[in-house]
């Protein structure tokens, strides 16, 4: 059973405000605890988006049958311990709020499978993430992390991670440990090495390291089988290594606005997989270096219609 404030789906609806109004934008002018007095003991989904809360009251702990609690785009900044009664809690969406830091009790909930803290003011992300060992998806996007723990790689069966838009210099060295990763979002960040650990992310399909300041790739990327996209705009990459011709699942390749002149001639193994070489951005040579790198003429030779520079028009996401 899930409570809302109309009959349309409920990841898209609002709760009624005990303040008085419903739905998006109104908010109230005072800001006692948002109360659960109204909500049936077995709601099992609520959604209480757009109300401009400051703080939930401690009678949420009623609802201990809830499975996805939806608190995005308001003005938390902490979290009643009573939500860590909440035990059969599997979806819980915090984003655009103004968490400075994470609530302890967040740590309780043990059978977390999705968490979406985007878009809030966190600096550190605690070394108890470890305890979220059923969660598989993680949004920590547009927030202020420098660093990440050692120990979110303990969360194996995490199979989304999303962190763009933080101010991260460096991965874990043992982010391999994430053995079930699918999607890994790095864009626009402060990264410059990829740690070669990450060649053990076997399962991984979607790779995106846009805008950050990487100047070359470890060879070990070469050995991400299951790679389908990879997306390293923005980057300060002047080579590739040889090894990006043993990506025979990969379907995209994002290099633009790189320093790239050339690239390998391996690349030219992809022929028949790639759908989309984009270089836009870079200043790639006429021709290459015979027998060892590509230029424009040898690239448009091998791949057609589907590399693109400077004056392509692309399609699809960048």
């Amino acid at each position: 059973m899930s409570s809302s404030g109309n009959d349309t789906n409920p990841d898209s609806i609002q709760s009624p405000n005990p303040l008085g109004g419903f739905g998006n934008g109104e908010r109230a002018v005072c800001s006692p605890p948002y109360g659960f007095e109204r909500y049936s003991e077995d709601e099992t989904e609520v959604s209480i988006q757009y109300q401009g809360i400051t703080s939930i009251g401690s009678n949420i702990k009623r609802l201990a049958k809830l499975e996805k609690l939806d608190l995005s785009n308001n003005r938390l900044k902490s979290l009643p311990d009573e939500i860590g009664e909440l035990k059969n809690l599997q979806h819980l969406d915090l984003s655009y709020n103004e968490f400075e830091s994470l609530p302890a009790v967040i740590w309780e909930l043990k059978n977390l499978r999705y968490l979406d803290l985007s878009n809030n003011k966190l600096g550190i992300l605690p070394t108890v993430i470890r305890k979220l060992k059923n969660l598989e998806i993680l949004y920590l996007s547009n927030n202020k992390l420098e660093l990440l723990p050692a120990e979110i790689v303990e969360l194996e069966k995490l199979q989304y991670l999303y962190l763009g838009g933080n101010r991260l210099t460096l991965l874990p060295v043992g982010i391999g440990g994430l053995k079930n990763l699918q999607w890994l979002h790095l864009n626009y960040n402060k990264l410059e090495i990829l740690p070669s650990e990450i060649r053990r992310l076997e399962k991984l399909q979607y790779l995106y390291i846009r805008g950050n300041r990487l100047t070359l790739l470890p060879i070990e990327v070469g050995q991400l089988g299951s790679l389908q996209e990879l997306g390293l705009n923005g980057n300060e990459l002047e080579t590739l290594p040889v090894e990006i011709g043993k990506l025979k699942n990969l379907r995209t390749l994002h290099l633009g606005y790189n320093k790239l002149e050339t690239l390998p001639v391996e690349i030219g193994k992809l022929q028949d997989f790639l759908r989309l070489l984009n270089l836009a951005g870079n200043n790639i040579l006429e021709v290459g270096d015979e027998g060892k790198t590509l230029g424009k003429r040898e690239l448009r030779e091998i791949f057609g219609g589907k590399v693109k520079f400077d004056g392509d028009v692309l399609q699809g996401p960048q």
